[in-house]
């Protein structure tokens, strides 16, 4: 996987262990929580699925597409459902204490000694994890029953010509599976053939920041940074200004680190499936969508929903 130098920590693991909390996810539970994970390496039996370790995107020419991020009302709807709930938040602590749970398992519970290990339990702090869900997750490691966490992604074709791409992180893939099929069946969804709904989406990095400098300003700052794209975004009920700059998945935390010296502050980092042309859809299949997408995101085993629907 992309990242998969990092020490302590599987390959197909390592990236997640890099991302950064979600921002908006996680915002109304502490002013300091903020993500959503990656990487691909689980296989389905009867689901078919594409691992972007294979697919990575080329890189996009620097400055090219700057501009403010263009929302219809399905996102909107989406950024204002996000941190709302408890259960986003429960979502969020769970998904700290798979990670641990995993890179215990392949590199020891010594934070000083497993690198991946001690940047996650940083992120959960500052994500404001309760301290006992990581102590309790680095203990179950140590259980010889408790099966390793592994990530995969499961395309869905929605309604009115949208598409889903699920990541997952799970320690027992049958029920991954099974879960998302009947998600899939009752919303009237279909689960699509690998590479089908995958090649509608970029696979990129995405460094969220907080900032009142003016988008010309800031396009420097990134571009000096080693990005490649950025987007204005607005948080109206945060009354908060800021932009989502990309970078390839390679540079994601290169891009955030020189981001931060520069003293932009950084809320989010996290990889993204970045769709190539947003569909513009009804207001009836944009609801069927919707409810769908929160369908999915209750499960466990889901890690995140990417959607290219408009």
């Amino acid at each position: 996987i992309f990242l998969g130098t990092l020490a302590g920590c599987s390959p197909s693991f390592a990236s997640l262990a890099l991302v950064g909390v979600l921002v908006n996810a996680a915002a109304a539970f502490s002013p300091a929580a903020s993500s959503s994970f990656l990487p691909h390496a689980l296989r389905p039996a009867a689901v078919s699925h594409q691992s972007p370790s294979l697919l990575a995107p080329p890189r996009q020419c620097r400055g090219a597409s700057l501009g403010p991020v263009m929302m219809g009302r399905a996102a909107a709807v989406r950024e204002k459902k996000k941190g709302k709930t408890d259960a986003i938040k429960n979502k969020l602590n769970s998904r700290f204490g798979k990670m641990a749970t995993s890179c215990v398992k392949s590199g020891g519970s010594d934070p000083s000694a497993n690198a991946a290990l001690g940047k996650i339990l940083e992120q959960a702090q500052k994500a404001s994890v309760p301290k006992k869900i990581m102590e309790n997750a680095m203990k179950r490691a140590t259980n010889k029953d408790q099966a390793d966490f592994k990530e995969g992604t499961f395309e869905i074709y929605a309604h009115g010509g949208a598409a889903f791409v699920v990541d997952v992180l799970t320690d027992n893939n049958n029920r991954a599976a099974g879960d998302i099929r009947t998600v899939v069946n009752k919303q009237k969804l279909k689960l699509a053939e690998s590479g089908s709904v995958a090649f509608n989406f970029d696979r990129v990095g995405q460094v969220t920041v907080e900032s009142d400098k003016s988008e010309d300003d800031m396009m420097e700052a990134a571009m000096e940074a080693g990005a490649d794209d950025l987007e204005a975004v607005e948080d109206e009920e945060e009354g908060t200004k800021g932009f989502h700059i990309y970078t390839d998945t390679t540079d994601m935390m290169q891009v955030s680190a020189a981001l931060e010296a520069a003293g932009v502050k950084v809320t989010e980092t996290k990889f993204i499936y970045k769709p190539k042309a947003p569909v513009e859809c009804s207001d009836e299949d944009i609801d069927l969508n919707l409810k769908a997408i929160d369908f999915l995101e209750e499960l466990d085993d889901v890690d995140a929903v990417h959607t290219n629907m408009l």
